[in-house]
């Protein structure tokens, strides 16, 4: 707006002084015509000023933390080289030995013990009660007839228990014989023995009878021997049970 009233005062100044000229120099020259300046152009106002944006908020940087000093450097521990590596030697395998089986109860290594019943196969049960190594008097007072051992011998009288378990009734009947350190087996009778078992009676399952066996025996044979209980077996093999006569 302010320009536009400036252009047209000036027009009007410019054309007073065209007047004035003409008059004062006399002449009736005509002035030259009037030609009108060109519009000025078209006044296009300022653009809105937008304000800028304000500055971001300035953040102060973060207070300086020194680092933590370098530890102080200490030299890695002298290399030793280790000893030089010798194979231990393979150790031999050594089997233990296998523990020897103990022989069943009634084997000649492993016989029956002095006063411990034991089966037989007949349906019999036998016991060893009581062994006497020299019955030279006993069996001498028995019988008038008897004759003592000879010398170098000796009467070994065992006492033995006899129960029947089997069924209906039976005599007891199993063959006795002993054997020592010559072994050879004592079959002879000393004679005619107090409660000589050869004479027991027949015996109902259930019953028991006692008796006296003996042997005359080689006195050497006298500490060693061992009895054995010999019956048939179901097919009449001979079948073998062995007693202790020593504790």
């Amino acid at each position: 707006m302010q320009g536009s009233s400036l252009r047209a005062s000036l027009v009007l100044i410019i054309l007073a002084l065209m007047a004035v000229g003409g008059f004062a120099c006399g002449s009736n020259t005509p002035l030259p015509t009037y030609t009108p300046l060109a519009p000025l152009p078209t006044h296009t106002p300022a653009a809105t000023y937008t304000p800028l944006a304000p500055l971001p908020t300035h953040t102060p940087a973060a207070t300086y933390t020194p680092l933590a000093p370098l530890p102080t450097y200490t030299p890695a521990a002298t290399y030793t080289p280790l000893p030089t590596y010798t194979p231990v030697p393979t150790a031999t395998h050594t089997p233990s030995p296998s523990p020897t089986p103990t022989p069943s109860i009634g084997t000649r290594e492993n016989p029956v013990p002095l006063g411990t019943s034991m089966r037989l196969e007949d349906g019999w049960e036998m016991t060893v009660v009581a062994v006497n190594p020299d019955a030279r008097a006993e069996v001498l007072a028995e019988n008038q007839f008897n004759d003592p051992p000879q010398d170098g011998s000796q009467f070994y009288m065992v006492t033995v228990r006899a129960k029947y378990l089997g069924e209906g009734s039976d005599r007891f009947n199993a063959s006795l014989k002993a054997v020592g350190q010559s072994s050879v087996v004592h079959t002879d009778s000393c004679g005619v023995l107090p409660n000589d078992l050869f004479f027991t009676p027949e015996v109902f399952t259930g019953g028991e009878i006692s008796g006296n066996v003996c042997w005359e025996t080689a006195e050497t044979d006298a500490e060693s021997l061992e009895m054995f209980a010999e019956t048939l077996g179901s097919r009449f093999e001979r079948i073998r049970i062995w007693f202790a006569l020593a504790p």
